[in-house]
């Protein structure tokens, strides 16, 4: 395997390795800087995938559960914020234009991680 582990998860199903990212110029093309949870599930970690057909800043729903979504309307990042789809940044030069990087918190990890969101 060619791309570092940051983070492995091992199911009946699958594996998945996926290389650690700050922006989405880190990662390989045709993938972003996603919004990632580490291994023990307490820290959001950038990591660079690609969930879905939709390049961040595409127009999206933010009332959709992207769980729910077909790959092709899915966002890359996998989220959709400010009706935009985003992916993980350092400021706002990383941002595609209509967007700002600004901190998203999950609840569910009680942690938070610079993205780019609709503005």
């Amino acid at each position: 395997m060619d791309k570092p582990c940051l983070s492995y998860q091992d199911t009946d199903y699958y594996a998945i390795c996926s290389k650690p990212c700050d922006s989405s110029e880190t990662c390989g093309e045709g993938e972003v800087c996603a919004i990632g949870v580490d291994a023990t599930v307490t820290e959001l970690i950038g990591e660079c995938a690609t969930y879905g057909a939709l390049s961040p800043g595409s127009a999206c729903n933010d009332e959709d559960d992207p769980a729910q979504l077909s790959f092709e309307e899915r966002c890359s990042g996998f989220y959709c914020l400010g009706g935009k789809c985003s992916e993980v940044c350092r400021d706002d030069n990383d941002c595609p234009e209509g967007m700002q990087c600004m901190e998203f918190i999950l609840e569910d990890v009680d942690d938070s991680i610079d993205v780019c969101q609709g503005i």
